[in-house]
């Protein structure tokens, strides 16, 4: 994908510790993608995930969906 958006789903402190990290060399390598974000609790994240609402998460996995992965 070189173009469009992404919608990312973050935890408020999981969030912010990852993307300080990747934001500057992304936007630098795909200036023309779009990144949406979505601040939430895990598990809103998980249940927007599965209804197709965000691309992906960052997030804690909680015990409860490890057997998921």
């Amino acid at each position: 994908i070189r173009t469009g958006n992404i919608r990312i789903g973050l935890s408020p402190v999981t969030g912010v510790s990852v993307l300080t990290f990747i934001l500057a060399k992304f936007h630098a390598l795909y200036p023309s993608l779009s990144l949406i974000f979505i601040e939430d609790g895990s598990l809103q994240l998980q249940k927007q995930l599965e209804e197709g609402l965000i691309d992906f998460a960052i997030m804690h996995l909680w015990k409860r969906f490890a057997r998921h992965a």
